[in-house]
């Protein structure tokens, strides 16, 4: 994991070499990557549901996301792949302002120019999520993608 230390929303968060995560963060570290990789463009995703269950009825999405794919990663949770046409920076404030109210909150993470990411919990769930802007494939673009697993 790359060092540094971001604020998000008002929360000084803490990034380390490797030591600040714990062993659940470095398996949703690991779980969003593969997903990081799977570039959809709002063009051309078909739209896929949340299920009924497995996640929280208030789960924070950016303005106007697209949820394209869902991954059952069975004890791990489920990943959540959605793209928006809404910019970076204004996904990066929409997530860290959603998973900062309603009984969720973040409990670390990073920011750089063109992603972010942060570990959450919330609503008897914990997770994470990683945004990534994807202008060079789908000009002015987000792709986002959520870890959802139970407590």
């Amino acid at each position: 994991m790359r060092a540094a230390t971001a604020a998000l929303a008002a929360v000084a968060v803490c990034v380390a070499t490797s030591g600040c995560e714990s062993g659940a963060e470095k398996v949703a570290e690991k779980q969003l990557a593969s997903a990081q990789r799977q570039v959809q463009c709002t063009t051309a995703a078909k739209a896929v549901s949340l299920p009924a269950t497995g996640v929280p009825a208030n789960l924070p999405l950016p303005p106007m996301a697209v949820i394209f794919h869902l991954e059952d990663r069975g004890r791990d949770g489920l990943v959540v792949s959605a793209v928006t046409t809404t910019s970076f920076k204004d996904v990066l404030a929409a997530m860290n302002a959603g998973y900062s109210v309603d009984g969720f909150k973040i409990t670390g993470g990073e920011t750089e120019k063109h992603d972010a990411e942060a570990n959450w919990t919330g609503d008897g769930y914990r997770g994470r999520w990683a945004i990534r802007e994807i202008g060079a494939q789908c000009p002015g673009e987000t792709l986002v993608s959520i870890l959802v697993a139970h407590v």
